[in-house]
């Protein structure tokens, strides 16, 4: 844990990389936290977890995505029933909205490819190293791109490691 302390006290003025996942548990959960473990796409999540991972995003002062991550997080919402799929979507675009608390860069597709990583981890997940490089805190549930991130020396948080 100590380790993590030092990761967030490092990057928590720079801001965070959320993947895609950990944006639909933050976004699902901040509508209706009793809605994770009853979602599919979030049914390992509860209540608790859910606490966790807003409480580690708001030490960061800055929430930082690709349009990549928001297509991604906007496409799983797709599965989620009304009235909780529109209160979502609004939460989504308000987050959008604040550039206090959020920003969104743009990697092309172009540059993305480029990466090492692209044809194991796919577009998204390259954006995600990319933009990360040297700039970001990644916050991210898939091993495999946390541990490439590892591998390139980019300050990555497995979520999975903290609900343990």
């Amino acid at each position: 844990m100590e380790g993590i302390l030092s990761l967030i006290n490092r990057n928590k003025n720079k801001g965070v990389i959320v993947d895609a996942n950990l944006l639909l548990v933050y976004v699902v959960g901040c509508i209706n936290p009793d809605r994770l473990s009853k979602f599919p796409r979030t049914s390992q999540f509860d209540k608790n977890s859910f606490d966790l991972l807003y409480n580690l995003i708001n030490e960061f002062n800055l929430i930082v995505a690709t349009p990549n991550i928001l297509t991604e997080l906007c496409n799983l919402l797709g599965n989620l029933q009304e009235p909780e799929r529109g209160k979502c979507l609004a939460l989504v675009k308000n987050l959008t909205k604040n550039n206090e608390i959020f920003q969104e860069f743009y990697v092309e597709s172009q540059i993305a490819t480029d990466e090492s990583c692209f044809t194991r981890l796919e577009l998204t997940d390259s954006g995600i190293a990319h933009l990360a490089k040297g700039k970001f805190l990644v916050l991210t549930i898939d091993l495999d791109l946390h541990l490439h991130l590892l591998s390139l020396g980019i300050d990555s948080i497995n979520f999975n490691n903290l609900l343990i």
